[in-house]
């Protein structure tokens, strides 16, 4: 499918003035639309677009909030481009997004803060989710092998997370992420962890915090090492 064959995508959101919201935009756009406000599981949203005939999809992350969804939007999203489906995931939040989001960030082409959404930029994001599943990647989406120092680990909702400096990106800038994404073979315990230096493969052509990915970590060099 060529981009320029995009007519009409499904809206999935479980708030039902928010999904009205995103269908505007899309109509917007000029595009016809199928709007999805209740959920369960991930495989019955699945089957429910399959049926739908639709070229694309738009989601938004918080879905449990008013339905019985078992999965948010950045899972969404990963499942639909496995199944060379554009996706974009929206999201109202902004500094780190949702941790969950930058789990899977590097298999979530575009992102859109709320905030952001008009007609153009969604057309712009679809167009970028079906030009990487085409295998073409924009500068901003590029991963290079860089240096990740581990600034702090933080506890949210249970969950440890990395606080981590980028010096090849923004050296004043922490970037937070789920200390999940290291290895457990070569991740310090606990307050060891503080200082150490790691290699991991990041896309740092990424203008925004919130569009960066972490993955494939190595071990990095001796901090007294000479960068």
């Amino acid at each position: 499918m060529a981009i320029k064959q995009l007519k009409r995508i499904a809206v999935v959101d479980d708030d039902p003035s928010e999904a009205a919201g995103l269908k505007y935009v899309a109509e917007d756009a000029g595009l016809t639309t199928a709007v999805r406000t209740e959920l369960s599981s991930l495989s019955n949203l699945l089957d429910w677009i399959a049926e739908e005939n639709v070229q694309g999809v738009v989601c938004d992350q918080q879905l449990r909030h008013r339905s019985a969804a078992e999965f948010d939007g950045a899972e969404a999203v990963v499942a639909l481009m496995e199944r060379r489906i554009p996706a974009v995931l929206v999201t109202t939040y902004s500094r780190s997004a949702d941790d969950s989001i930058r789990l899977r960030r590097d298999k979530i082409p575009a992102l859109l803060l709320r905030g952001d959404l008009d007609a153009e930029s969604l057309l712009s994001s679809l167009r970028i989710s079906f030009d990487e599943l085409e295998g073409h990647l924009g500068t901003a989406r590029k991963a290079h092998r860089v240096l990740v120092r581990i600034a702090d680990v933080v506890t949210i909702d249970g969950a440890p997370m990395a606080e981590a400096i980028l010096p090849s990106w923004e050296p004043s800038t922490s970037v937070r992420f789920p200390l999940s994404l290291i290895p457990e073979e070569i991740r310090l315990p606990g307050e060891e962890i503080k200082g150490a230096r790691y290699m991991a493969q990041v896309n740092i052509g990424a203008e925004r915090l919130e569009d960066l990915y972490f993955r494939d970590f190595e071990r990095g060099p001796d901090p007294d090492h000479d960068e």
